[in-house]
């Protein structure tokens, strides 16, 4: 039996909110592509900016920042909710 991957909404609506780290970099779940979640930089290095096609941010659209994308595996406290 082949697991059917989730969609990058389909991962929005499950982290939406969360917080998520990669590499040296925290941030808010804000976002996300066809695949991947997009997280609004909020400690960490400079991420990238505006106008990468295909990415939709529901919120955080003027993170000072910037941006990156991630995946579920860098999402943080899965089972809890972060308000």
């Amino acid at each position: 039996m082949v697991k059917k991957l989730k969609t990058g909404k389909q991962l929005y609506d499950l982290y939406k909110g969360k917080f998520a780290n990669i590499d040296r970099d925290t941030g808010i779940v804000c976002g996300y592509d066809a695949v991947d979640l997009v997280i609004a930089v909020t400690s960490g290095e400079q991420g990238w900016e505006y106008g990468d096609e295909g990415v939709v941010k529901m919120t955080h659209s003027n993170n000072p920042k910037g941006y990156l994308f991630v995946t579920e595996r860098n999402v943080l406290n899965k089972k809890e909710e972060i308000i």
